[in-house]
Parts: C-alpha cells; structure tokens; sequence
C-alpha cells in the first residue's frame, strides 16, 4: 500500500509541474510537504523538466486582435 501511495503522490507532482509550469521547486515542495531536493528527484527520474518557464515580460493581449503581445497593438 506504501509503494501505492507514493506512486499516486508522484503522478500528482508530475502533473502539479504541468499545470504550473512557473512554480519553483520549492513551492511545489510546499504544497506537497516535502523538500525541493525529493521534487527534483522525481521531475528527473520521470523525465519532467525541471526548470520553470520563464514569464514574458510586460505581457499584455492585442487591442485589436486579443493575441499576447509585447507591444499594445502588433503588427500580426
């Protein structure tokens, strides 16, 4: 039941990592009450990356098409 346990617990990391991919290592680690170390382990034994997506500076959407830009109004 142990092995059972862990499992479950892994696959909800794996799937913590996707749904947040800008999270650190260590939030994840908070929210599943163990160390950044254990969430590295299992993200690189489960093929997972490891490092955060980087969010895009001064992000914003399109005034005239919706899409996520850099600039107010681009050029696409």
């Amino acid at each position: 039941m142990k092995k059972n346990k862990r499992q479950s617990q892994t696959s909800k990391i794996i799937q913590h990592r996707y749904d947040n991919p800008h999270d650190t290592l260590q939030q994840i680690g908070n929210a599943f009450k163990v160390s950044r170390q254990y969430i590295y382990k299992v993200l690189k034994q489960n093929n997972v990356p490891s490092l955060r997506a980087k969010r895009m500076k001064d992000a914003r959407h399109c005034k005239i098409c919706g899409e996520l830009s850099t600039k107010l109004v681009h050029d696409g």
